[in-house]
Parts: structure tokens; C-alpha cells; sequence
């Protein structure tokens, strides 16, 4: 029974400390679909991971002769700071026309120095990929079209299909058991139907165990 009690504390715990992330990123908490998730918690290791390789690297690094992107490559490559920086001008420059040192600098305070940034527009330049104008800086269309290129190949990527859709499994499952709370807390589903982690969260196990 003391072992049991234990598992029980001991689960509360790891409730509260993912309670304490969703709180940080201001989303609703919901026991069932938390314990679902810390399920498949090796899975979603595996896909962020996949993810993040992929982000990383260029279409000819994953695929033998798919020479795509390659431009981009070489710009991301020009500096240590060159992956943050050229993936906060080419998702600036996707919402906008121009962009301004001035504005990158702000953008990118966390990732490089004024100095670093200009290196990085400059090498942008050179190969093509930006164009300097009296407004600022322009993304060229190779720059857009290598870009583009470069989203073909990963939403085609079952590893990158795989993680959409454990995103929006995750997603959903959050949604409904918001609905079904909201149906509770209005009384409509008559008595309360706690899963046992919902129990174990709330307390009352350890009421009926005394």
C-alpha cells in the first residue's frame, strides 16, 4: 500500500509539473490528454528530433542528386549565426517587402550582432539571394524560388508528415476534453466521470484511502 501511496505522490508531481509548463505558454491544462501524450512520449521525442534534423539540413543532404536549395545553403552556412539569421529574413521578407537593418537588428538581438547581420545581407547579396535597395532589403527571385523548393521536399517528408500529425492528434485531444469539461461544468452530463489521473490530480484517492 506505502508503494502505491508513493506512485501516487509521485504522479501528482509530474502533473503539477506539466500543469506549470502549460501555464507559461497560457493553455488550458487537461489531465487525460497530458497522460495520453506522456504515453507516447518516446514518439514525441523522435518526431521533434526528425524535425529539427530536418529543418537543418538542405534537400541534397537528405536526398542523393537533389540539388535544391543550394543557394540558401551556402548563405546559411557563410556564418555560425547564419541559420538564425537567414531564417528570420526569409520569415520576415514572407510577410512583408523589404526589411531594414534597423528591423533585423531588433529581430535577431537574441542570435547576432549588428555586424554579424550585415555580413550575413552582404553575403545575401553576393549570391543572389537579396537585393539592396533604397527601402532596404528585398528578397530576389531565386531566393524565393529555392525557398519554395525547399518547402516541396519537406512537406512531402513522412517524418515531416508524421510530426503534423501528432501536432494536431495532440491538438484535438486537447480541444475535446475542453468541450467535455465545458459540458461538465455546466452540469449536463449528470455525475462526474473522473478517469483515475484525473482522480490521482484532484486528491481523491488518497480520500478514499483513508
Amino acid at each position: 500500500m506505502e508503494k502505491f501511496r508513493d506512485r501516487i505522490a509521485n504522479s501528482r508531481i509530474y502533473l503539477n509539473r506539466w500543469k506549470e509548463i502549460y501555464d507559461f505558454v497560457g493553455q488550458r491544462f487537461s489531465v487525460n490528454p497530458q497522460i495520453q501524450i506522456w504515453r507516447l512520449r518516446y514518439r514525441a521525442i523522435y518526431l521533434f528530433s526528425s524535425m529539427g534534423l530536418w529543418l537543418s539540413e538542405s534537400p541534397s543532404e537528405k536526398i542523393t542528386g537533389a540539388n535544391y536549395g543550394t543557394t540558401i545553403k551556402d548563405w546559411r552556412r557563410s556564418s555560425k549565426v547564419g541559420q538564425e539569421v537567414t531564417r528570420v529574413i526569409l520569415k520576415t521578407l514572407a510577410t512583408q517587402s523589404v526589411v531594414t537593418l534597423a528591423e533585423l537588428e531588433v529581430l535577431c538581438a537574441k542570435h547576432a550582432k549588428r555586424t554579424a547581420i550585415k555580413a550575413m545581407l552582404k553575403s545575401g547579396v553576393e549570391l543572389g539571394l537579396l537585393e539592396n535597395t533604397c527601402e532596404g532589403y528585398r528578397a530576389s527571385q531565386l531566393c524565393i524560388d529555392e525557398a519554395f523548393d525547399r518547402c516541396i521536399f519537406k512537406l512531402l517528408d513522412p517524418d515531416v508528415i508524421e510530426f503534423c500529425e501528432f501536432v494536431i492528434m495532440f491538438k484535438n485531444l486537447r480541444e475535446n476534453a475542453g468541450v467535455v469539461a465545458e459540458l461538465e461544468r455546466q452540469n449536463r452530463l449528470g455525475k462526474s466521470r473522473r478517469t483515475l489521473a484525473e482522480q490521482i490530480y484532484h486528491g481523491d484517492i488518497e480520500e478514499m484511502l483513508e
